[in-house]
């Protein structure tokens, strides 16, 4: 039979050095899981590759992961032992309870997508600190909203969430700028463009605006109460100018930081709900591009083949069509270092650049592609599955980036023609080792990429020779 699931591994893999109870080295814990889950001889000696099994190679994956979390850590060479933390965690289902967002993303269906690969990149190592140039400034409230009002800030990125601060919120920040307490430090984000990202402070800078434009009243104040009732206009003169002339410490992250460098620092800064790297890329490069990728998610098209189950909240879906346009604008052959964070980045610049010439056939692909998936997947397209009438499992984003560009330049009539072996032709790619690797662990290495778009354009080539302009001719 085949191994089990990724989380039944991870589970199997948790249980079994509890069991062991003591540091324990790689061979150990292949025999405990394989007790656990009642392995046979023949599951134990599958081969992945050379002379390596799979379940050696999917337990080295599930050791990797589970080190991410904290729960386990190397003690020696090919040995190794649970972490402290790992006692409030005995199996999978607790990881689930404990809402560990690193286990969900992953693995809990609710997420509606799988194969996100969150390593750092190949050759990433650590970007050199000279490179990360961040500069301090202060400014006045009143020099602020003018730039806020003359859009040299950018104020309302669909990643910001909507303006939650009640009024209550609003007129403490107003009281306490008007008894000179410090307000805490702003971080902004510059685009190549000269714009300005608010990368943390949104609700602060959207108060000062709607106050001195005249948009609520003070209420509820304790330490100022005779302000209560009050507008910005029919505040004292003296007053006005106290919250005009307010110091502002900003903290400028320069355009020219590098992708990796500028990602981390929206994720440590940002005081709100986590981000996800969509959503800040989505800041980063507002747009034409990012225009389009909300039209791409909100299309008939995309929803229905994807059954509208990726979280638009997170821009799961955004994300989805970011690498599909990556990968069909950049070519697959052009991913290097394992780097996605990169490479999606870079498609949006050119997106930016060139939207006249490059949007349009972009668009026009993407939306055959989503009619050729549902044709010939119907509910289960960008999924694994070995039948039609199987159980539907959730989306998975190595298979989008395959079959999202290989279909989008195959004719919608011969694809209709041709439905049924290009689902046999799929049902073959569900029973490769490589391919199903390639969709499944480390997606987002250069080899893991190179060799899923390999073995689907070889598999698809016969039936739709269209298949090979779609991933080798850039647009």
């Amino acid at each position: 039979m085949p191994l089990p699931s990724e989380t039944l591994l991870i589970d199997a893999l948790l249980r079994g050095l509890q069991r062991i109870g003591r540091p324990a080295s790689i061979e150990e814990q292949e025999r405990e899981v394989a007790q656990v889950l009642n392995l046979s001889e023949a599951d134990l000696s599958e081969i992945h590759e050379g002379t390596r099994t799979k379940l050696s190679y999917r337990l080295a994956w599930a050791r990797t992961y589970l080190k991410s979390l904290g729960l386990v850590r190397p003690v020696d060479r090919a040995v190794w032992e649970l972490t402290e933390k790992a006692a409030e965690y005995t199996s999978v289902a607790d990881l689930r309870a404990a809402n560990i967002e690193a286990f969900d993303d992953l693995f809990d269906s609710a997420s509606g997508i799988e194969g996100l690969d969150k390593s750092a990149p190949e050759q990433f190592g650590e970007y050199p600190l000279d490179s990360v140039l961040i500069r301090q400034e202060t400014r006045t409230v009143f020099e602020i909203v003018r730039r806020i009002k003359d859009e040299r800030f950018i104020m309302d990125p669909d990643f910001q969430r909507d303006f939650i601060w009640n009024l209550d919120k609003q007129s403490k920040l107003i009281e306490s700028m008007v008894m000179r307490i410090p307000l805490p430090v702003f971080y902004l984000a510059e685009r190549e463009d000269g714009k300005t990202i608010v990368v943390d402070g949104l609700q602060r800078l959207t108060t000062f605006l709607r106050f001195l434009e005249d948009e609520f009243v003070l209420r509820d104040l304790e330490l100022a109460a005779e302000l209560n009732g009050k507008s910005y206009s029919q505040l004292p003169p003296k007053l006005q100018n106290r919250l005009e002339d307010t110091q502002l410490i900003l903290y400028l992250i320069d355009a020219k930081v590098p992708e990796q460098a500028k990602l981390d620092i929206f994720d440590r800064v940002n005081g709100g709900v986590p981000l996800t790297r969509q959503q800040m890329r989505n800041s980063i490069y507002c747009g034409e591009a990012t225009r389009w990728l909300r039209q791409a998610v909100e299309s008939e098209e995309f929803v229905t083949a994807t059954a509208g189950s990726l979280d638009w909240r997170t821009m799961r879906d955004r994300e989805c069509v970011n690498r599909y346009c990556a990968f069909r604008l950049l070519g697959s052959d052009s991913y290097s270092r394992g780097d996605m964070d990169a490479f999606l980045a870079q498609v949006l610049k050119i997106m930016n650049r060139r939207s006249a010439d490059v949007l349009p056939e972009l668009d026009l692909g993407f939306r055959i592609s989503m009619r050729n998936n549902y044709t010939v997947f119907g509910v289960h397209a960008f999924r694994k599955h070995r039948s039609p009438s199987g159980r539907r499992s959730v989306i998975n984003v190595a298979l989008f980036d395959v079959f999202s560009v290989l279909l989008s330049c195959a004719p919608e009539d011969v694809v209709r023609a041709k439905a049924s072996e290009i689902q046999t032709a799929f049902f073959t790619l569900m029973d490769d080792s490589v391919f199903m690797d390639a969709i499944s662990y480390g997606t987002n290495s250069t080899k893991k990429v190179r060799a899923r778009f390999d073995i689907a354009e070889s598999v698809l080539g016969s039936l739709l020779p269209d298949v090979h302009r779609a991933r080798h001719r850039k647009l």
